[in-house]
């Protein structure tokens, strides 16, 4: 039986970057949590963003795409909506007909989507 052992060495980058997310989920208000990660190949982007996975999926919800790997991404607004796309969607407890709260993503998406079909 072989068994695969995942190697990762860390860099200062990557500590820094681990440590201000682990901040920002303590203060979201006040700290942007959307992030890209980038890099040549073989760099560890993809073992990187495991690692913050495991160390805080029950503290928060991640989406990602890759340029390259994931289709219909070839312009920002696609990107955004890929994303937006991929993250969870809210439970029954967040219904629209209890809380009416409009959802900002599809509410700006539809403006910007008139607004182009009018030019």
């Amino acid at each position: 039986m072989t068994t695969s052992i995942a190697y990762y060495i860390s860099r200062k980058q990557a500590q820094d970057f681990l440590a201000k997310f682990a901040q920002a989920l303590l203060s979201p208000e006040s700290t942007p949590l959307l992030f890209q990660i980038y890099g040549f190949g073989g760099v560890g982007k993809t073992t990187l963003t495991q690692k913050l996975k495991e160390t805080h999926e029950l503290q928060a919800d991640f989406a990602e795409v890759s340029f390259g790997l994931t289709p219909s991404i070839e312009t920002p607004l696609k990107v955004m909506e890929k994303l937006y796309e991929l993250l969870p969607k809210p439970t029954g407890l967040w219904r629209r007909d209890l809380l009416p709260k409009p959802d900002p993503f599809t509410s700006l998406y539809e403006q910007y989507q008139d607004t182009g079909k009018q030019s």
